[in-house]
């Protein structure tokens, strides 16, 4: 991690902060927390089996992977993930829908429009829900 990355994420970990979000700082794509002033991996499993949103058939090669609302699918090629198993980074981090927010009694479900990670399966839907808002 670079200078600039480490200085960013101390600034987005001291939002998290203001904002008493500070159980929920953890951030897309890296998966990582601060603990004793080194970066540390977070595994995380899969509580059931999660199905993912629908494969682009360009895949990482889609002119439109950056844009979700254009291309909503998936481009990293991930396939679903059995129940048990390590939740690969690439699936969106707020992507999490057996978790609840405390602050707000909602699920965590990526609400970005322009996050290019993999999704779980209705994020085209929800995509259309988010804009028509």
């Amino acid at each position: 991690m670079n200078y600039y990355d480490e200085h960013q994420l101390l600034l987005i970990m001291q939002l998290f902060k203001i904002l008493d979000l500070t159980d929920d700082i953890s951030l897309a794509p890296y998966n990582i927390l601060k603990k004793n002033k080194k970066l540390i991996n977070v595994v995380e499993y899969a509580p059931y089996d999660l199905i993912l949103e629908e494969e682009c058939i360009f895949g990482y090669n889609c002119v439109f992977k950056n844009k979700p609302l254009i291309c909503p699918r998936n481009h990293q090629g991930l396939s679903n993930i059995k129940k048990g198993t390590i939740i690969p980074n690439l699936l969106c981090r707020y992507e999490r829908p057996w978790k609840i927010m405390s602050h707000t009694n909602q699920i965590f479900k990526c609400n970005n429009i322009n996050c290019w990670f993999s999704h779980l399966k209705g994020r085209t839907e929800h995509l259309k829900y988010l804009v028509s808002m």
